[in-house]
Protein backbone atom coordinates (compact mmCIF):
# COMPACT_ATOMS: atom_id res chain seq x y z
CA UNK A 1 0.00 0.00 0.00
CA UNK A 2 2.95 2.23 0.71
CA UNK A 3 4.70 1.86 -2.76
CA UNK A 4 1.56 2.75 -4.09
CA UNK A 5 1.15 5.50 -2.18
CA UNK A 6 4.74 6.63 -3.74
CA UNK A 7 3.92 5.79 -7.09
CA UNK A 8 0.66 8.09 -6.64
CA UNK A 9 2.99 11.12 -6.34
CA UNK A 10 5.61 10.76 -8.54
CA UNK A 11 2.53 10.52 -11.44
CA UNK A 12 0.97 13.52 -9.69
CA UNK A 13 3.85 15.57 -9.29
CA UNK A 14 5.27 14.44 -13.08
CA UNK A 15 1.73 15.69 -14.36
CA UNK A 16 1.78 19.37 -12.87
CA UNK A 17 5.23 19.65 -14.62
CA UNK A 18 4.32 18.26 -17.73
CA UNK A 19 0.83 20.01 -17.81
CA UNK A 20 2.52 23.51 -16.61
CA UNK A 21 5.78 23.40 -19.26
CA UNK A 22 3.07 22.30 -22.12
CA UNK A 23 0.64 24.66 -21.89
CA UNK A 24 3.55 27.63 -21.28
CA UNK A 25 4.99 26.58 -24.38
CA UNK A 26 2.33 25.95 -26.61
CA UNK A 27 1.05 29.89 -26.13
CA UNK A 28 4.24 31.26 -25.80
CA UNK A 29 5.46 29.70 -28.90
CA UNK A 30 1.64 31.16 -30.98
CA UNK A 31 2.02 34.58 -29.61
CA UNK A 32 5.58 34.72 -30.48
CA UNK A 33 4.60 34.53 -34.32
CA UNK A 34 2.32 37.58 -34.37
CA UNK A 35 2.93 40.17 -31.09
CA UNK A 36 5.90 42.40 -30.34
CA UNK A 37 8.07 42.19 -26.83
CA UNK A 38 5.92 44.24 -24.66
CA UNK A 39 3.26 41.88 -25.85
CA UNK A 40 5.01 38.93 -25.38
CA UNK A 41 5.89 40.31 -21.91
CA UNK A 42 2.28 40.67 -21.07
CA UNK A 43 1.45 37.58 -22.47
CA UNK A 44 4.05 36.08 -20.58
CA UNK A 45 2.63 37.43 -17.05
CA UNK A 46 -0.77 36.45 -18.44
CA UNK A 47 0.66 32.68 -18.66
CA UNK A 48 2.12 32.64 -15.35
CA UNK A 49 -0.63 34.13 -13.37
CA UNK A 50 -3.02 31.41 -15.09
CA UNK A 51 -0.20 28.56 -14.21
CA UNK A 52 0.15 29.69 -10.78
CA UNK A 53 -3.92 29.17 -10.14
CA UNK A 54 -3.59 25.72 -11.79
CA UNK A 55 -0.53 25.04 -9.61
CA UNK A 56 -1.89 26.26 -6.76
CA UNK A 57 -5.38 23.78 -7.26
CA UNK A 58 -2.98 20.68 -8.45
CA UNK A 59 -1.56 21.48 -5.31
CA UNK A 60 -4.79 21.59 -3.15
CA UNK A 61 -5.86 18.58 -4.81
CA UNK A 62 -2.52 16.84 -3.73
CA UNK A 63 -2.76 18.25 -0.20
CA UNK A 64 -6.54 16.47 -0.10
CA UNK A 65 -5.34 13.17 -1.43
CA UNK A 66 -2.19 12.92 0.89
CA UNK A 67 -4.54 13.62 3.96
CA UNK A 68 -6.55 11.03 2.71
CA UNK A 69 -4.10 8.46 1.30
CA UNK A 70 -2.45 9.00 5.29
CA UNK A 71 -5.97 8.66 6.70
CA UNK A 72 -6.45 4.71 5.19
CA UNK A 73 -2.99 3.96 5.71
CA UNK A 74 -3.36 4.86 9.39
CA UNK A 75 -6.95 3.18 9.33
CA UNK A 76 -5.43 0.21 7.87
CA UNK A 77 -2.89 -0.47 9.94
CA UNK A 78 -4.84 -0.01 13.52
CA UNK A 79 -7.53 -2.19 12.26
CA UNK A 80 -5.04 -5.18 10.63
CA UNK A 81 -3.77 -5.20 13.81
CA UNK A 82 -6.68 -5.50 15.55
CA UNK A 83 -7.98 -8.00 13.38
CA UNK A 84 -4.67 -9.86 13.30
CA UNK A 85 -4.99 -9.57 17.25
CA UNK A 86 -8.16 -10.96 17.56
CA UNK A 87 -7.70 -13.70 14.85
CA UNK A 88 -4.72 -14.51 16.85
CA UNK A 89 -6.34 -14.58 19.97
CA UNK A 90 -9.33 -16.81 18.49
CA UNK A 91 -6.90 -19.30 17.10
CA UNK A 92 -5.32 -19.39 20.63
CA UNK A 93 -8.59 -20.29 21.75
CA UNK A 94 -9.41 -22.96 19.32
CA UNK A 95 -5.68 -24.75 20.14
CA UNK A 96 -6.82 -24.00 23.73
CA UNK A 97 -10.19 -25.84 23.12
CA UNK A 98 -8.27 -28.53 21.31
CA UNK A 99 -5.50 -29.19 23.54
CA UNK A 100 -7.29 -28.70 27.02
CA UNK A 101 -10.42 -30.78 27.05
CA UNK A 102 -12.13 -33.20 29.09
CA UNK A 103 -12.19 -37.17 27.46
CA UNK A 104 -14.51 -39.76 27.81
CA UNK A 105 -13.35 -42.12 30.11
CA UNK A 106 -14.55 -45.05 28.56
CA UNK A 107 -13.20 -44.01 25.17
CA UNK A 108 -10.88 -45.77 23.27
CA UNK A 109 -7.62 -43.35 24.97
CA UNK A 110 -8.38 -44.21 27.89
CA UNK A 111 -8.97 -47.39 27.65
CA UNK A 112 -5.76 -48.39 26.14
CA UNK A 113 -3.37 -46.93 28.14
CA UNK A 114 -0.92 -49.48 29.54
CA UNK A 115 -0.24 -48.84 33.45
CA UNK A 116 3.25 -50.28 35.62
CA UNK A 117 2.38 -53.50 37.17
CA UNK A 118 5.38 -52.82 40.37
CA UNK A 119 7.00 -49.86 41.30
CA UNK A 120 9.94 -48.19 40.19
CA UNK A 121 11.82 -48.66 43.63
CA UNK A 122 11.15 -49.57 47.46
CA UNK A 123 9.46 -53.04 46.54
CA UNK A 124 7.28 -53.68 49.46
CA UNK A 125 5.41 -56.66 48.02
CA UNK A 126 6.68 -58.39 44.91
CA UNK A 127 5.04 -57.57 41.63
CA UNK A 128 2.53 -55.71 43.40
CA UNK A 129 1.68 -51.27 42.54
CA UNK A 130 1.64 -49.67 45.42
CA UNK A 131 -0.51 -46.00 45.08
CA UNK A 132 2.57 -44.12 46.06
CA UNK A 133 4.42 -40.97 44.22
CA UNK A 134 5.95 -42.23 41.37
CA UNK A 135 8.24 -40.91 38.11
CA UNK A 136 9.66 -42.52 35.26
CA UNK A 137 12.37 -39.84 35.22
CA UNK A 138 13.41 -41.27 38.66
CA UNK A 139 13.72 -44.82 37.45
CA UNK A 140 17.05 -46.32 36.31
CA UNK A 141 16.36 -49.17 33.74
CA UNK A 142 16.45 -51.95 36.39
CA UNK A 143 13.06 -50.81 38.04
CA UNK A 144 12.06 -49.79 34.47
CA UNK A 145 12.22 -53.46 34.10
CA UNK A 146 10.85 -54.35 37.40
CA UNK A 147 7.61 -52.26 36.79
CA UNK A 148 6.69 -54.37 33.55
CA UNK A 149 6.21 -57.37 35.75
CA UNK A 150 2.93 -57.94 38.00
CA UNK A 151 1.12 -60.88 39.15
CA UNK A 152 -0.79 -61.17 36.32
CA UNK A 153 2.13 -63.28 34.37
CA UNK A 154 2.56 -60.08 32.39
CA UNK A 155 6.06 -61.50 31.53
CA UNK A 156 5.93 -65.37 30.98
CA UNK A 157 9.23 -67.09 32.23
CA UNK A 158 11.04 -70.27 32.48
CA UNK A 159 13.00 -72.46 34.91
CA UNK A 160 16.46 -71.96 34.52
CA UNK A 161 17.42 -75.31 34.99
CA UNK A 162 14.52 -76.98 33.57
CA UNK A 163 14.93 -79.21 30.36
CA UNK A 164 18.67 -80.67 30.79
CA UNK A 165 19.77 -76.73 31.64
CA UNK A 166 19.06 -75.98 27.71
CA UNK A 167 17.23 -72.99 28.86
CA UNK A 168 20.44 -71.33 30.39
CA UNK A 169 23.61 -70.36 29.00
CA UNK A 170 27.03 -70.50 29.91
CA UNK A 171 28.04 -67.13 29.80
CA UNK A 172 24.84 -66.29 31.65
CA UNK A 173 25.89 -68.96 34.41
CA UNK A 174 29.26 -67.95 34.69
CA UNK A 175 29.22 -66.44 38.29
CA UNK A 176 25.74 -67.26 38.93
CA UNK A 177 24.83 -69.91 40.92
CA UNK A 178 21.11 -69.69 42.13
CA UNK A 179 19.28 -72.77 43.45
CA UNK A 180 15.85 -71.54 41.51
CA UNK A 181 16.28 -69.35 38.67
CA UNK A 182 13.96 -67.62 35.91
CA UNK A 183 14.37 -67.22 32.49
CA UNK A 184 12.65 -63.69 30.92
CA UNK A 185 12.76 -63.63 26.77
CA UNK A 186 14.63 -60.21 26.38
CA UNK A 187 12.16 -59.29 23.18
CA UNK A 188 9.10 -59.66 25.05
CA UNK A 189 10.33 -57.19 28.24
CA UNK A 190 11.25 -54.92 25.41
CA UNK A 191 8.10 -55.09 23.43
CA UNK A 192 6.33 -54.17 27.41
CA UNK A 193 8.97 -51.50 27.49
CA UNK A 194 8.15 -50.28 24.95
CA UNK A 195 4.30 -50.52 25.47
CA UNK A 196 4.61 -49.36 29.18
CA UNK A 197 6.89 -45.94 28.21
CA UNK A 198 6.68 -45.47 24.59
CA UNK A 199 9.41 -45.79 21.61
CA UNK A 200 11.37 -42.24 23.10
CA UNK A 201 12.52 -43.95 25.98
CA UNK A 202 16.02 -45.49 25.16
CA UNK A 203 16.11 -49.04 26.09
CA UNK A 204 19.46 -51.16 25.37
CA UNK A 205 19.85 -54.97 26.89
CA UNK A 206 22.16 -54.74 29.97
CA UNK A 207 22.96 -56.39 32.93
CA UNK A 208 20.50 -54.70 35.77
CA UNK A 209 20.77 -54.09 39.16
CA UNK A 210 19.74 -56.14 41.82
CA UNK A 211 15.77 -55.20 42.48
CA UNK A 212 14.69 -58.40 44.23
CA UNK A 213 13.35 -61.92 44.15
CA UNK A 214 11.44 -62.40 41.31
CA UNK A 215 13.20 -59.42 39.27
CA UNK A 216 15.31 -59.79 36.00
CA UNK A 217 18.85 -59.09 36.62
CA UNK A 218 21.69 -60.87 34.11
CA UNK A 219 21.32 -60.15 30.59
CA UNK A 220 22.81 -62.60 28.58
CA UNK A 221 23.27 -62.02 24.97
CA UNK A 222 24.39 -65.45 23.68
CA UNK A 223 20.05 -66.26 24.41
CA UNK A 224 18.96 -63.07 24.13
CA UNK A 225 17.84 -63.41 27.99
CA UNK A 226 17.31 -62.03 31.34
CA UNK A 227 18.11 -64.38 34.37
CA UNK A 228 17.14 -63.52 37.87
CA UNK A 229 16.01 -65.06 40.82
CA UNK A 230 12.33 -66.71 41.64
CA UNK A 231 9.54 -65.15 43.79
CA UNK A 232 11.38 -65.22 47.00
CA UNK A 233 9.71 -67.67 49.73
CA UNK A 234 7.79 -66.96 52.47
CA UNK A 235 4.61 -65.71 52.77
CA UNK A 236 3.65 -61.83 51.98
CA UNK A 237 0.82 -59.52 53.18
CA UNK A 238 -1.28 -58.64 50.07
CA UNK A 239 -1.25 -55.24 48.92
CA UNK A 240 -3.77 -53.84 46.53
CA UNK A 241 -5.75 -50.81 45.37
CA UNK A 242 -9.52 -50.06 44.55
CA UNK A 243 -9.86 -47.38 42.31
CA UNK A 244 -12.55 -45.66 40.42
CA UNK A 245 -11.88 -43.66 37.12
CA UNK A 246 -13.99 -40.72 37.25
CA UNK A 247 -12.13 -38.16 35.00
CA UNK A 248 -9.63 -37.75 32.04
CA UNK A 249 -8.55 -34.72 30.41
CA UNK A 250 -5.74 -33.50 28.04
CA UNK A 251 -3.69 -30.59 28.42
CA UNK A 252 -0.99 -29.61 26.45
CA UNK A 253 1.09 -32.52 26.04
CA UNK A 254 -0.23 -34.64 28.58
CA UNK A 255 -3.17 -36.92 29.60
CA UNK A 256 -4.52 -37.31 33.32
CA UNK A 257 -6.53 -39.23 34.51
CA UNK A 258 -8.59 -39.12 37.67
CA UNK A 259 -9.26 -42.17 40.25
CA UNK A 260 -10.81 -42.22 43.52
CA UNK A 261 -8.92 -44.48 45.14
CA UNK A 262 -8.00 -46.80 48.52
CA UNK A 263 -4.90 -48.73 49.23
CA UNK A 264 -6.06 -52.11 51.22
CA UNK A 265 -3.76 -53.74 52.94
CA UNK A 266 -4.19 -57.08 54.00
CA UNK A 267 -1.67 -59.45 56.46
CA UNK A 268 -1.39 -63.17 56.79
CA UNK A 269 -1.33 -63.22 60.58
CA UNK A 270 -3.96 -60.45 61.00
CA UNK A 271 -7.76 -60.76 59.72
CA UNK A 272 -9.03 -57.65 57.87
CA UNK A 273 -8.52 -55.85 55.36
CA UNK A 274 -6.88 -52.17 56.54
CA UNK A 275 -7.95 -49.16 54.02
CA UNK A 276 -6.05 -46.26 53.95
CA UNK A 277 -6.64 -43.12 51.55
CA UNK A 278 -3.16 -41.85 51.20
CA UNK A 279 0.47 -43.24 51.15
CA UNK A 280 1.75 -41.20 54.09
CA UNK A 281 -0.76 -43.22 56.25
CA UNK A 282 0.02 -46.36 55.29
CA UNK A 283 3.58 -45.78 55.40
CA UNK A 284 3.08 -44.63 58.85
CA UNK A 285 1.37 -47.63 59.99
CA UNK A 286 3.60 -49.81 58.00
CA UNK A 287 6.64 -48.51 59.92
CA UNK A 288 4.75 -47.72 62.91
CA UNK A 289 2.18 -49.86 63.07
CA UNK A 290 0.48 -46.71 63.95
CA UNK A 291 -3.58 -48.05 64.18
CA UNK A 292 -4.94 -44.53 63.62
CA UNK A 293 -3.36 -43.55 61.00
CA UNK A 294 -5.98 -46.54 59.11
CA UNK A 295 -8.81 -45.30 57.63
CA UNK A 296 -11.06 -48.26 58.00
CA UNK A 297 -10.96 -52.10 58.56
CA UNK A 298 -13.26 -54.29 56.27
CA UNK A 299 -13.49 -57.66 55.80
CA UNK A 300 -12.87 -58.47 52.92
CA UNK A 301 -12.01 -56.90 49.09
CA UNK A 302 -15.88 -56.27 48.56
CA UNK A 303 -16.79 -54.38 51.59
CA UNK A 304 -13.72 -52.39 50.58
CA UNK A 305 -14.99 -51.17 47.26
CA UNK A 306 -18.23 -50.88 49.19
CA UNK A 307 -16.07 -48.51 50.91
CA UNK A 308 -14.74 -46.55 48.69
CA UNK A 309 -17.75 -46.09 46.81
CA UNK A 310 -19.56 -44.56 50.72
CA UNK A 311 -16.31 -42.14 50.42
CA UNK A 312 -17.33 -40.57 46.82
CA UNK A 313 -21.19 -40.67 47.56
CA UNK A 314 -19.98 -38.35 50.23
CA UNK A 315 -17.45 -36.06 48.41
CA UNK A 316 -14.75 -37.49 50.93
CA UNK A 317 -12.88 -39.89 48.37
CA UNK A 318 -9.02 -39.07 48.33
CA UNK A 319 -8.17 -38.63 44.40
CA UNK A 320 -4.71 -40.80 42.91
CA UNK A 321 -4.17 -38.93 39.40
CA UNK A 322 -1.76 -41.33 36.49
CA UNK A 323 -0.17 -38.83 34.42
CA UNK A 324 0.56 -40.05 30.73
CA UNK A 325 3.12 -38.19 28.14
CA UNK A 326 2.13 -37.78 24.60
CA UNK A 327 5.28 -39.21 22.24
CA UNK A 328 6.61 -38.63 18.74
CA UNK A 329 4.24 -41.37 17.26
CA UNK A 330 1.15 -39.45 18.87
CA UNK A 331 0.08 -41.88 21.64
CA UNK A 332 0.35 -41.28 24.89
CA UNK A 333 2.86 -43.48 27.68
CA UNK A 334 3.31 -43.88 31.57
CA UNK A 335 5.18 -40.78 32.84
CA UNK A 336 4.49 -40.50 36.43
CA UNK A 337 1.33 -40.31 39.37
CA UNK A 338 0.73 -39.39 42.67
CA UNK A 339 -1.95 -38.36 45.06
CA UNK A 340 -3.93 -35.15 44.24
Amino acid sequence: MKNLFFIFLVIIENFIIDMRFAFFNTRLIKSLACLNICDIMMIGRDVMKRSNKGLIVLVIILIVALLGMSVYLLYDKVFSKNGSEEKNADDKTNNNEILNKEVDVNSDLVTSLVYPNSNSAELIVPHTFVLKGESVDSYNLSYKIAALIGRDGSISTLDCYSDGNKNFSLTAKDGFALTSCSKYNADEIKNKFVKLYGPDTKYAPQKLDQVGCGYPEIYDSETNSYYGFTACGGAYPTIDSIRKTYKAELKDEYLYVYDYALISYEEVTVNGVRLFDNYESFEDYLNNGNESAVLYTVLNQSEAKAELQKLIDSNKASTYIWTFKKQSDGNYYYYSSNWE
